[in-house]
């Protein structure tokens, strides 16, 4: 059964869907500061 409703996600899989949200974030934060072309877009943030 695959669950299509966010709000009936249980608490703790909320938390880490955000984390992982997060962690995301910080990868591509991470994967711009090491391109030369965008570099200077990321080292601002």
């Amino acid at each position: 059964m695959q669950e299509t409703d966010p709000t009936m996600l249980p608490p703790e899989v909320k938390e880490w869907l955000a984390f992982a949200e997060q962690k995301l974030g910080e990868v591509k934060a991470i994967a711009g500061l090491a391109s030369p072309d965008t570099h200077a877009l990321y080292a601002r943030q």
